[in-house]
């Protein structure tokens, strides 16, 4: 609970800068998922990979910039 009255006290300014982190992690998510030699690691990673993306978007959305990043994370 004490940790939920900070987070209300960040502005939201502050914390949408925090979407570059996202867009990171998705990032390195997609390179690392193929480099697991245990498929349920992988599936993992993967599932991972997907909240961050989500997180991102939503993120990019609340700053008004396009939610889909730009240039697209497939090399």
């Amino acid at each position: 609970m004490n940790a939920l009255r900070h987070i209300n006290r960040i502005p939201l300014a502050r914390m949408l800068r925090f979407a570059v982190l996202d867009l990171g992690a998705v990032r390195a998510y997609l390179g690392a998922v193929p480099l697991f030699g245990h498929r349920d690691l992988a599936k993992a990673a993967a599932c991972v990979l997907c909240d961050e993306a989500m997180h991102s978007a939503i993120l990019r959305q609340a700053r008004g910039e396009n939610p889909v990043s730009e240039p697209p994370l497939v090399s």
